[in-house]
């Protein structure tokens, strides 16, 4: 079966505010540094591993399989400004799992949506993949608005526990959040970039 990441080949087109390149061990060590997020939006999902152990585990899970795939996200200045995954990567179904984490103080800079356009474009465009899927807390409403502005939506969702400390309004007293379902398609993307690219002339 032909691998779908190809470790040096998998390159992603840079897109206007930043760049992603394929994940690298000195990496972590700047994201372990990143300020603390505790924040009940991200929960329960709300750091980074900051041990060396965790490190070197979390960085094996992402590198060494066919079926994960991650990207650091670096602005103009080539600094780290966030990460994003791809993970349940099935090649037969032409479909994975995508997940993305920014620094807490590069927030609301435009590197969410630059950075996820040229990873998408690279998936549906490059790889000629069918589905993307992803979850996000109902407490995020922020990423909701970002996933919706992609061209996602939503078809469902599941419960996720949470420590009692990430307890807010929005969430159960017996200790869950609400994670939406949210996915799509090649040919929705492809239109939706047929269309911005339309309006942009």
């Amino acid at each position: 079966m032909k691998l779908i990441f190809a470790w040096k080949a998998d390159l992603v087109a840079p897109g206007k505010l930043c760049y992603c390149r394929p994940v690298r061990w000195e990496d972590l060590r700047h994201m372990a540094k990143w300020p603390r997020n505790d924040d009940p939006k991200e929960a329960p999902y709300t750091d980074f591993p900051r041990d060396m152990a965790s490190l070197e585990n979390w960085y094996r899970s992402r590198t060494n399989t066919d079926y994960k795939r991650t990207w650091t996200v670096l602005d103009e200045r080539d600094k780290i400004v966030g990460r994003i995954g791809i993970a349940l990567v099935d090649a037969i179904r032409k479909e994975g799992l995508l997940s993305i984490r920014l620094r807490a103080d590069r927030l609301r800079m435009g590197y969410g949506f630059d950075s996820l356009t040229s990873v998408l474009n690279h998936w549906f465009d490059t790889l000629e993949m069918q589905t993307m899927s992803l979850d996000v807390s109902i407490l995020n409403i922020g990423a909701v608005k970002l996933y919706e502005k992609l061209g996602f939506h939503v078809n469902g969702y599941h419960w996720v526990p949470i420590a009692r400390r990430h307890m807010v309004q929005g969430t159960s007293e017996a200790g869950f959040v609400r994670y939406l379902d949210m996915s799509i398609e090649r040919d929705e993307w492809l239109a939706r970039k047929k269309t911005t690219s339309r309006k942009a002339r």
